[in-house]
């Protein structure tokens, strides 16, 4: 029980994040309750907001829908929430009935005010990142997609084998590449392509055994990440060379048949 109880405050902590957005939630919470608790609307939100905050907090509950979703994504049961319902209630519910419209005015200012301060903002988590290109895919994949087709021979088919990162943006931003499987092994044929797919998302990547499976299912290129001491050898051994990087990817052509 106390596992549970501390991986649920866990889970609370990583949702909120840095900001101090649960805080005017609270706020908005009290007020709602404290003087508008008899209107019908407040307690239908209030109803709902209370039995998302039940399912989320109860150990029982809580053990129930990680095994269903998993443990890693779990925090993400709190968008059910209706945090900016709750609170942008509150904040129209507090101006009303001011005598005045430069009061009415002053406290939607304040209570915007507030929301901006308290808030999070998404461009500073890392998730969201500037692009050069008209798909909008990160810019080192890209990069290494055109690195690709310049050194593709003209007319050849282009098989390209990266990891999930990668993989996951190379067919919207160039469909004329072709790949051993998707995201997370999707669209795999075989056991050799899911295999190629685990040795190159391995956290201690074999090369030589990448550029083997790579070589059975006919890649061209293969885009991997390397370290900065990095031994070709294994790559080579299978007739793969090192083209050029882009960031921390190594782009390697296969110059044998």
């Amino acid at each position: 029980m106390k596992e549970s109880i501390n991986w649920i405050i866990t889970n609370w902590k990583l949702y909120w994040g840095d900001g101090s957005f649960q805080y005017l939630l609270l706020a908005a919470i009290i007020y709602l309750i404290g003087w508008k608790r008899k209107k019908r609307s407040v307690q239908q939100v209030l109803l709902y907001l209370l039995a998302g905050l039940l399912l989320f907090i109860c150990p029982l509950t809580a053990t129930f829908i990680q095994k269903c979703i998993g443990e890693t994504v779990y925090w993400r049961v709190l968008w059910i929430l209706p945090v900016t319902p709750v609170i942008a209630l509150a904040g129209a519910e507090f101006p009303e009935n001011r005598h005045t419209d430069f009061l009415h005015s002053g406290l939607i200012i304040i209570f915007i005010s507030a929301a901006v301060i308290c808030a999070n903002s998404l461009l500073h988590s890392g998730n969201y990142t500037r692009t050069y290109n008209h798909q909008k895919v990160p810019d080192e994949v890209a990069n290494i997609c055109n690195l690709v087709q310049e050194n593709a021979q003209e007319g050849a088919e282009v098989c390209l084998a990266a990891d999930d990162h990668v993989a996951s943006y190379v067919r919207v931003y160039d469909p004329s590449i072709i790949m051993p499987y998707g995201r997370r092994t999707k669209g795999s044929l075989d056991q050799n392509s899911r295999s190629l797919y685990q040795a190159i998302n391995a956290d201690s990547p074999d090369y030589g055994r990448i550029a083997e499976l790579a070589a059975d299912k006919d890649c061209s290129f293969i885009s991997v990440a390397i370290p900065e001491n990095f031994d070709a050898a294994g790559m080579e051994s299978m007739g793969y060379t090192l083209i050029g990087t882009v960031n921390q990817y190594g782009v390697f052509k296969r110059m044998t048949a």
